[in-house]
Order: structure tokens, then sequence, then C-alpha cells
């Protein structure tokens, strides 16, 4: 391997790492708080768990990102005493991760699979999808959701 591809292959590993430790983060810090309206008082809370179809209807990135707007870009946050509505502008998909095991483990995927697990099961969390969006706040570490999004015979669900 040439020395260029060397550096553009560790390039590529360190991004993908620095991604993985993101998305670990945010779900480390928002699992505590996903009961109940988020701390910037948007009113969000995650649902009931789905019900599955057998057998897992997993559905592609393009499909879960298209619900994740739909699912989580809802409500407003207080910014300073001022209401900020939420829109696919203001609240971008920052990651997205399959949780079903792959050949190859993905970054951060086992430790949002065990919070899927917790939630809901092993089943829904192996046909589930760990999303990790941005959203508008004064202080950065508190700018994200986590949710994970399940694809039922009745559509997208959120837990």
């Amino acid at each position: 391997m040439t020395k260029t591809r060397y550096l553009f292959a560790a390039l590529i590993l360190a991004v993908g790492a620095g991604a993985a430790a993101h998305t670990l983060a945010a779900a480390h810090t928002l699992a505590a708080r996903d009961s109940k309206p988020d701390a910037n008082g948007a009113n969000y809370t995650r649902s009931a768990c789905p019900r599955l179809s057998v057998p897992p209807l997993y559905g592609d990135v393009d499909e879960v990102i298209a619900a994740a707007r739909k699912l989580m870009i809802r409500g407003s946050v207080s910014l300073q005493g001022e209401k900020i509505r939420l829109t696919p502008r203001n609240s971008r998909v920052l990651s997205v991760i399959v949780l079903a095991p792959t050949g190859t483990p993905l970054p951060g995927a086992a430790a949002l699979r065990a919070t899927a697990q917790r939630r809901c099961g092993s089943r829904t969390a192996a046909a589930s999808w760990a999303v990790v969006m941005s959203v508008p706040t004064l202080t950065a570490n508190t700018g994200t959701r986590l949710a994970f999004l399940v694809k039922t015979k009745s559509g997208w669900k959120t837990y």
C-alpha cells in the first residue's frame, strides 16, 4: 500500500471513530432523559415498544432518515424565553446506525443495541436503527436527540 493510500485509509478510520464516539456520547447523555421532555423544553418523549412483523422489515438509510424527520422533528424549543419551531433546516440528522448484527461490527452499534434491548427486547433492537439529530440550543452538550426507529407493518415507529 502506498503512503498516500495508507494516510487516506487512516483518515477514514479516524473520521469513523469520531462519529462513533459522538453517537455513543449522545446515547449516554440522552438515555437518562429520553422518557420526559428534553432539557430544552421541547415536547419530545419516547413511545411504547412497537410490535414487530415477522420477519423484521429493515428498510434502508433513506427511509430511516425520512421517517426520523417525520417522527422526531416536531414541536419547539425555548431559547432565552423565545420559542423556536423545529424544522428540517435547524434539526439535522447527524448519524444513522443500523443495529442489526452485521458481518463487520459497526463502531458504536453494540452499545446502542444494548440500550435498545433494555428498552424493548433483543428482537426489536436487532430490527432497529439508531438516529441522532441536532436540536437548536445555547449549549452544545444538550443539542442532540437519540431515538430508535423500527419499521413495522403499519409504518415506521420510534421508541
